[in-house]
């Protein structure tokens, strides 16, 4: 996994809070770890710059991800030659991601076990006027969603979920 170069060095509750959820569920923060010479503070005010939005994968999908830019509002309010009020410009960033759709379809179909209908659909960057691969709902087995080992996996989940949501009331 690439290593990621972060422009905010504080790391708050909040941000330990989130740390370990992406151990606990096996994701990772893209920012500063794809293209990190696009990232940038997510927030930023008179106040003070930091990173505050983030874009999380699960690290068997990391390296579907192509680019991941950070842009304020102000950039692309000059950029676009967007008409705004004077001081009305937002505070926070846009994240936008690049996402190889041809990569995602393969993992995915190696995860949920459908099968993909095969289009010969090109990669997005060469043609953006096919559709992507779908999946033909009828070839899921029936159990797809209701397998012990999905209602464990959902179980878990719940319980992580409430385990947060009461961390996070301890951090207010």
């Amino acid at each position: 996994m690439p290593s990621r170069c972060n422009v905010d060095d504080t790391v708050n509750d909040h941000g330990k809070s989130l740390l370990q959820f992406c151990i606990q569920a096996n994701k990772c923060v893209c920012n500063g770890r794809i293209t990190p010479l696009l990232d940038n503070f997510t927030t930023i005010s008179h106040r003070r710059k930091s990173g505050v939005h983030y874009v999380l994968v699960p690290h068997s999908h990391l390296s579907t991800i192509d680019i991941l830019s950070v842009r304020t509002c102000s950039e692309l309010t000059e950029l676009y030659r967007l008409p705004v009020a004077k001081g009305r410009i937002s505070d926070h960033s846009v994240l936008t991601i690049s996402i190889n759709t041809a990569l995602a379809d393969t993992e995915r179909n190696e995860v949920d076990g459908g099968e993909p209908v095969t289009t010969d659909t090109p990669s997005p960057r060469e043609n953006t006027h096919k559709l992507p691969k779908r999946y033909r709902k009828t070839k899921l087995p029936e159990n797809f969603m209701t397998s012990d080992e999905r209602l464990t996996e959902y179980a878990n989940l719940i319980d992580m979920l409430l385990e947060l949501r009461i961390n996070q009331s301890r951090i207010d």
